[in-house]
């Protein structure tokens, strides 16, 4: 069903003979079963190995409720809830509290044996099923993906990241279309036309839409400008570049956002923010075209930034002969991204 490897199960319940009688019905149907008394206390990003949880609700110390709550955002595979709490009040919490199913106590090894295959089946349907997001065509478990005719091989980690992001729609269609992007970025650079054009008629329509954009979110922009001159580049590119950079700063900078373009011998774009910054990995690493799986695992969707769209406006930028780097802003505390051309 999973490849070459059985489905891993997660059991977590305080009635020892219970878990015996659990654990030898999954085992006996040929998956591997991993078994708690109460909650553990292991890291969010072990829970990549299991492709199902079947959840308590009276446990010792944190109840399964609870449990349910504080994981769910961060975990993937369906959670099945086993209760003696059977009144429709339960049902319905354990359900909005982002549980897949309720099955009441006492039950049949049947009953159970019947719904984990169900929501295993389904699991594997998901990521057995070819999803298609415009011209990108992805089937989960194979480690390739189709943009229009050109198959384009991912590695473990990236094929990784798709499983974890599929189950949340919204948020793959997000990414697949930046991958799109990047692709068509590329494709673009073997190809595109650069002439020489008046870099502060470029920066000054770039301003007016970053003011209204930032007005809009009630950010503070401070845009200080200094002549540039002309310059050899190509203005759709580096819109484009300009404004993942600006958007990261809107998305994730926090409330005050500094911009500074100047030129002494090269022409210098910095933007600096008074949000949290980069993680480490960003800084140690620059930009990534594709963030690792257990990062997507273990933030919030909202959190979910490693650079990808910097990663793209690098791309961009080397085109131009100019670098991009990442640092902590000294001015505000935040971000600093600098582009020297």
């Amino acid at each position: 069903m999973w490849g070459d490897k059985l489905a891993n199960i997660l059991v977590i319940d305080d009635d020892e003979d219970l878990l015996r009688i659990v654990r030898r019905t999954l085992e006996t149907s040929g998956h591997d079963v991993t078994t708690h008394l109460s909650v553990p206390q292991i890291e969010v990003e072990e829970y990549l190995k299991y492709h199902l949880v079947l959840l308590d609700v009276m446990l010792p110390g944190e109840n399964g409720f609870d449990y349910c709550a504080r994981i769910r955002s961060r975990v993937n595979c369906p959670i099945l809830f086993m209760s003696a709490r059977n009144s429709e009040h339960d049902l319905s919490k354990g359900l909005l509290l982002g549980g897949d199913e309720y099955i009441k106590k006492p039950f049949s090894i049947i009953e159970l044996r019947a719904r984990v295959e169900a929501h295993l089946r389904r699991e594997n349907r998901i990521l057995q099923t070819k999803q298609k997001f415009g011209n990108i065509e992805l089937t989960i478990q194979s480690k390739e993906l189709y943009v229009g005719e050109k198959l384009v091989k991912l590695s473990e980690e990236q094929r990784l990241y798709n499983e974890v992001s599929l189950r949340n729609i919204e948020r793959m269609e997000k990414y697949l279309e930046k991958m799109r992007i990047i692709y068509d970025s590329y494709s673009l650079l073997e190809s595109v036309e650069m002439r020489q054009q008046n870099f502060d008629v470029f920066i000054d329509s770039l301003r007016l839409d970053f003011e209204t954009l930032a007005k809009s979110q009630q950010k503070e922009l401070i845009f200080e400008t200094k002549v540039c001159g002309n310059y050899l580049f190509s203005e759709s590119l580096f819109r484009t570049a300009l404004s993942n950079i600006m958007m990261n700063g809107l998305e994730h900078g926090g409330v005050k956002i500094f911009v500074r373009v100047y030129r002494n011998q090269d022409i210098h774009i910095v933007v600096e923010d008074s949000g949290d910054g980069f993680l480490d990995e960003v800084l140690v690493n620059g930009p990534v075209e594709f963030a690792t799986a257990n990062k997507a695992r273990t933030m919030e969707p909202q959190n979910l930034h490693l650079g990808l769209g910097l990663y793209q406006a690098k791309v961009i930028i080397e085109k131009h002969g100019g670098k991009l780097s990442l640092s902590k802003s000294e001015k505000l505390g935040g971000a600093k991204v600098e582009i020297i051309l």
